[in-house]
């Protein structure tokens, strides 16, 4: 599988990949809002929106709002201002984190697969990462 970028999960990638396969569970329309409120930030350029539901892990990692976007835009370009994202499963990784997958078409008509982590952290959903991959490398989430 060519993984085209990650983002700050560097270190749970190996085990995510060496994992039993996620688990789908029933969807919740609340983290897809999450996803859609972060891209919108994303978009608008807006760092303090973006980084709102960015995890301890990630905001000790970029330190800051403006570094967060500012990483994003650079090796997420297709999640900012993106055509269209369609919305697929929610799957349960062994790590206890929830993923939301996205079939996502870029500004420049690039496609990608992203699976958005999520983790319950004192009671509300915060996201863990992103991973990007290339459509052809897996079944559509749609």
């Amino acid at each position: 599988m060519k993984t085209l970028t990650l983002l700050a999960v560097l270190c749970l990638a190996p085990t995510v990949a060496q994992a039993e396969p996620p688990q789908a569970v029933a969807p919740s329309s609340h983290l897809q809002e999450l996803v859609r409120s972060q891209l919108q930030a994303f978009d608008r350029g807006d760092a303090r929106a973006a980084w709102g539901i960015v995890s301890p892990g990630l905001r000790d990692r970029f330190g800051g709002p403006d570094a967060f976007l500012e990483m994003v835009q650079l090796g997420y370009a297709p999640l900012v201002n993106s055509q269209r994202v369609i919305y697929g499963e929610q799957v349960q990784l062994p790590t206890g984190e929830v993923g939301q997958w996205l079939d996502v078409t870029g500004p420049a008509g690039e496609r990608v697969r992203a699976l958005y982590l999520f983790d319950l952290i004192d009671g509300s959903w915060q996201t863990t990462g992103c991973l990007l991959f290339e459509p052809e490398d897996l079944p559509p989430a749609a």
